[in-house]
């Protein structure tokens, strides 16, 4: 009876003795191997590319592109007082910049001119826009001496249904 449970106690003490030693010469062999390839296919980028404006012939980097958007949307753009003022860097030289939208604007998005009561006044409607412009253009519109206005056009990626 004493010998049995001798063996007994012996044989579990073997078992959890061979269970710990394989446990850490897993984790040991594991923190120092070098483990999977990654597939660079299922990596996700987080990042932004900086956005890009065109104002009057000239392409400019533009990280306040989306605060600029939500700004000119929500703010009466159509009245001669409106005013927003854009600040801009050059990628020829990486200069500073600073642009000055005032007075009467157009805006165009996928060239259809904006009312006062277009559908873009709500931060759910913004947001949605803001996500699938493809680029920026504002020009100077100058039909007579007393006619003068910046046009600011947006165009939108299309999106296949």
């Amino acid at each position: 009876m004493i010998c049995q449970k001798f063996l007994f106690k012996k044989s579990v003490f073997f078992k959890f003795l061979f269970l710990t030693i394989l446990f850490f010469s897993n984790t040991f062999s594991k923190s120092f191997s070098q483990g999977k390839k990654i597939v660079l296919k299922e990596v996700e980028v987080e990042e932004k590319a900086i956005p890009v404006i065109n104002i009057l012939n000239k392409a400019y980097s533009f990280k306040e592109r989306d605060k600029f958007i939500k700004l000119l949307l929500s703010n009466k753009f159509w009245k001669n007082n409106f005013f927003i003022k854009i600040n801009l860097s050059s990628f020829d030289n990486k200069s500073l910049y600073e642009f000055d939208l005032k007075g009467e604007t157009i805006v165009k998005i996928n060239s259809k001119i904006l009312s006062k009561k277009h559908k873009y006044k709500t931060y759910r409607k913004i947001k949605n826009l803001i996500s699938k412009i493809e680029n920026i253009r504002i020009y100077y519109y100058k039909k007579t001496d007393t006619l003068n206005r910046f046009i600011v056009e947006i165009k939108t990626k299309k999106i296949h249904q």
